[in-house]
């Protein structure tokens, strides 16, 4: 689910720099303004530079590009721009600005990296310049004034914090567990309990509780528009944040599942047949098919997925997740501060919790068919074992 990201940018301050007044009207169109005085602007001969006619936020408001090289029109009482969008009256305000835009990088964690996300104008109209971040790929932004002309960029802005973190977001998570630990993350980026180390803890958590538990009913998924059976081909890819298979489907039927034991014998010594497949294992990290498909044809998984990688604070985590691991945070987060004490009564009682949210969500969803009993026997070589009948 995407989360925008507005960035409000205050527009730099001018009540320092150079102003002037317009002399007379000023058409919409018009490249040529005449002021009451130049002195103190960069006149001729020099790199081209900025102005605003009228204020921020005036409706009309708008920021020019003076031609400093036309003498013509540039000198002690005038300057030659780019085209008015507006029409302007006599006595409107006219102020150097030394930038025309701004430039927004977003980070990862708060203190690191800069990554260059956009450059958008200066909007006059208002005090502040607002862009809407739509990706969810930084929690973090800092911003400069840029001058597209000279290339020339300001000092960073104050960090500017994500506002839009989800109940369940990793953010609010490592809040709490924060609380719970009676601690905070470390200013210094290199400390020991920094934003990074936190979001590492998150993710031991989510694997402690898979390791538990993987066929959480809320990780059930059904995926059939990325992967078709190939000609010839005996395998076909298992999904990105596949967990454990609970069904293989190939044109709307059913597989059935097999050992790889099993599975090895069948293809054992043989020309592989090809057909419709009708039964697989999984083998190799991806899904083998027998008999080999003879066609391509549409493949649907339904599987227990794993939650997604945490890459940033906004990244979402499973409802029923979230208070096991606001415990589990506030365990780890408690033993990295150096108190075991209420380190092992947090993990105490994330485990308690777990074994809760086991015993609720067990039995809730159909897991497949039963697997039968693998025979080894050489008895048994020529046949597939009978599947145990479910309870």
């Amino acid at each position: 689910m995407s989360q925008y990201q507005k960035i409000k940018t205050a527009n730099i301050p001018l009540y320092e720099e150079k102003r002037t007044y317009l002399s007379q009207d000023a058409a919409s169109g018009t490249t040529s303004i005449e002021v009451l005085s130049t002195i103190g602007f960069t006149i001729t001969g020099t790199t081209d530079y900025y102005i605003l006619i009228e204020q921020y936020g005036d409706e009309k408001a708008e920021l020019l590009l003076v031609d400093a090289n036309d003498e013509t029109y540039t000198d002690a009482t005038g300057f030659k721009v780019s085209a008015l969008k507006f029409a302007h009256s006599a006595s409107a305000p006219v102020t150097y600005i030394p930038y025309n835009q701004i430039k927004i990088y977003g980070r990862t964690t708060s203190g690191g990296a800069n990554n260059y996300i956009a450059t958008v104008d200066i909007d006059c109209s208002e005090n502040y310049t607002e862009y809407v971040y739509k990706a969810e790929d930084y929690s973090y932004f800092v911003t400069t004034y840029y001058n597209l002309t000279t290339l020339e960029e300001s000092a960073e802005s104050d960090e500017i914090e994500n506002g839009d973190f989800g109940h369940n977001s990793v953010k609010r998570i490592i809040k709490s567990g924060l609380r719970k630990a009676i601690t905070k993350i470390d200013e210094n980026q290199t400390g020991e309990l920094s934003w990074d180390t936190a979001m590492e803890v998150v993710e031991d958590g989510i694997d402690e509780i898979i390791t538990r538990k993987r066929k959480w009913s809320f990780l059930h998924k059904v995926d059939s528009t990325t992967y078709d059976t190939v000609a010839g081909r005996s395998y076909v890819s298992l999904p990105t944040d596949c967990l454990i298979v609970q069904n293989v489907k190939i044109a709307g039927s059913k597989l059935k599942w097999i050992s790889e034991y099993d599975y090895n014998k069948m293809i054992d010594g043989t020309t592989q047949q090809q057909g419709t497949p009708y039964c697989y294992t999984i083998k190799n990290n991806r899904v083998e098919l027998y008999p080999v498909p003879s066609a391509a044809a549409d493949v649907t998984y339904e599987y227990f997925y794993n939650p997604a990688r945490i890459t940033n604070l906004i990244t979402e985590i499973p409802q029923p997740f979230v208070v096991l691991l606001t415990y589990y945070c506030g365990s780890q987060f408690s033993a990295i501060r150096g108190n075991q004490k209420k380190a092992d009564t947090l993990y105490s009682k994330f485990l308690t919790i777990l074994e809760q949210q086991v015993e609720e969500y067990t039995g809730q969803i159909q897991d497949g068919d039963a697997q039968y009993a693998e025979f080894t026997s050489y008895e048994n070589d020529l046949e597939l074992p009978v599947p145990l009948i479910s309870a």
